[in-house]
């Protein structure tokens, strides 16, 4: 069995000032809206070999370049010319919608996400070809920010021309493709649209390291081998410590949802911490919590034909979460940062723990299991207890807690939830910027009717009434009183089948595996409340709550 890594890393991002007349290059991208001739902007009346500015207008003239979204058109040069290649890649309509459908403001969102789509689709198929470097104007979309366009097109090729490694006795091999070349005609552009280009590149490079955690299988990306991973962010940077938390420590803590559900697991259950400190002198900090379920068996509610497989997804949150923090790490952001990844293998064994057990929370809640299957808020709610000790000003959790979700929702958009607007309305803020989809759903008291126990607290499953809005309200015993807390449930969008893809409508994503949502918008998000809390000079609660906090006398 062979397997090597795609050389996705081998693509490197290079942001340069100049003309198209100066520079040797395979392949050249063009992106056009549909119904609009081409932009004087596009080649700013630079005179090229072959005149392809002429040509296009020419083929726009004739229909046969109509710029719907994702029609691409090759033109070929002489050989011996400094250009080979030209795409034309068809940005769709342009979106005249401003506000989106929850009220929020779109800013040319769509647009943007629509430049990162083709540039994923340009450099894929140049790879194909064998293009080995593609360069891309930013500021030859006419009506979008250089800036906006520089890093979504980093974005998207980065994700694009990812591919997880086949398990094959064959090697498996794939073109290489070297360069993604943005080049910057305006000098006084350069240095925003360098710095743009480079958070581009670092969240999706995060977000392709979140689909390799995912892609794996169990037997590999064990408990241990999510741990390594953890340990390869920490040792990245000097403003990063790490601490596990094992059986031991485990049980001194009562974190009872672990060590219940982690009871039959072939790898010890743990609790790892990262910590980021990229503004030490403050004691303010922001929590990621991560459900990690290595592999999900449903326990002795054994889950029922037809979907195991898919089961090694069951810790998509805990690697949402790290690729999240390794992105706030690499932006090097001033900002304190709380890494939760409780983890644990939910497996059959006589040690396992059964319906109508009875476990005492660290927090002193009792808790009723009415199915095994129901384990992944029994870890979360250690995390969350956890995170109360550390006393941190907001707590975001992300998880694949409810199949209902996707009912609700489809494997489009993200159920959130929380008891915090202004840090929910930053998320969903945050998913509009980078194409990512969220919806809130409730948490109305009257859906705790649900998960009441008539021998305990609370009981573990809620029944299938409101499920998604029952499990978040399950997790909420377990916030910290007063606490920002914002609750992601992306067991709909973490993984795309075959039958669910959405690489049509972003090329960016895989066909089918794992999707890395999220990781863009929660280090999005953490990067405003970075911004906000350094304008506004004060802490990450006194921004979300508005409440200022009481001075020590």
């Amino acid at each position: 069995m062979a397997k090597k890594d795609i050389p996705f890393a081998s693509c490197k991002v290079t942001v340069k000032s100049g003309q198209l007349s100066t520079k040797d290059y395979d392949g050249l991208m063009v992106a056009l809206f549909q119904d609009e001739d081409l932009p004087k902007e596009t080649f700013n009346g630079t005179k090229l070999e072959g005149d392809p500015a002429k040509k296009i207008q020419e083929l726009i003239k004739n229909k046969e370049i109509r710029a719907t979204f994702r029609e691409f058109t090759i033109l070929h040069f002489p050989v011996g010319k400094k250009m080979q290649r030209l795409i034309v890649m068809g940005l769709g309509k342009r979106d005249t919608e401003k506000i989106d459908i929850m009220g929020m403001p779109k800013s040319h969102a769509d647009d943007v996400d629509h430049v990162r789509s083709v540039c994923a689709q340009a450099a894929r198929t140049y790879r194909r070809i064998g293009v080995k470097r593609m360069i891309f104007l930013p500021d030859s979309v006419p009506g979008l920010p250089t800036e906006a366009c520089a890093e979504a097109a980093a974005e998207g090729v980065v994700m694009g021309l990812s591919k997880f490694p086949k398990y094959t006795q064959k090697e498996y091999k794939l073109r290489p493709f070297n360069e993604l070349l943005l080049l910057i005609r305006n000098k006084k552009e350069l240095t925003v649209a360098k710095k743009a280009a480079t958070r581009g590149e670092i969240l999706a490079r995060s977000v392709v390291q979140t689909r390799k955690i995912i892609n794996e299988p169990a037997n590999i990306m064990s408990a241990d081998g999510l741990e390594k991973e953890a340990k390869k962010v920490a040792t990245s940077s000097k403003k990063v410590s790490m601490k596990v938390y094992r059986e031991k420590d485990l049980k001194k803590m009562s974190y009872q949802g672990l060590l219940n559900v982690g009871a039959a697991g072939s790898q010890p259950p743990r609790l790892v911490e990262l910590t980021y400190k990229g503004n030490p002198k403050s004691k303010s900090t922001i929590c990621l919590v991560g459900k990690g379920v290595i592999y999900d068996s449903g326990g002795l509610g054994v889950k029922p034909n037809g979907g195991g497989a898919k089961m090694k997804y069951d810790m998509s949150g805990a690697a949402v979460m790290l690729g999240a923090f390794n992105a706030i790490k690499d932006l090097d952001l001033p900002i304190n940062v709380l890494c939760l990844l409780p983890m644990a293998e939910n497996l059959i064994d006589r040690e396992g723990y059964r319906a109508g057990d009875i476990l005492k929370m660290a927090n002193g809640v009792c808790v009723e299991i009415h199915h095994t299957d129901a384990e992944g808020r029994l870890i979360l709610a250690d995390a969350l207890c956890h995170a109360g000790k550390k006393k941190v000003d907001a707590i975001i959790d992300a998880a694949t807690l409810t199949g209902t979700v996707s009912v609700c929702l489809g494997h489009v958009v993200t159920g959130i939830m929380g008891t915090n607007q202004p840090l929910i309305k930053k998320l969903v803020e945050a998913g509009i910027y980078r194409a990512e989809r969220h919806w809130q759903l409730p948490l109305f008291p009257e859906y705790g009717v649900h998960i009441k126990s008539s021998v305990a607290d609370i009981n573990n499953l809620g029944g299938r009434p409101a499920q998604t809005s029952t499990a978040a309200l399950f997790l909420k015993h377990f916030v910290p009183e007063g606490t920002p807390w914002a609750h992601l449930d992306i067991c709909g969008t973490a993984w795309i089948g075959e039958d669910t893809t959405q690489y049509f409508h972003k090329p960016y994503l895989p066909k089918r595996g794992a999707t890395g949502h999220d990781v863009r918008t929660v280090a999005h998000a953490i990067e405003e409340i970075a911004k906000e809390t350094a304008k506004k000079k004060c802490s990450i609660r006194e921004l979300l709550t508005g409440e200022k906090a009481k001075k020590k006398k």
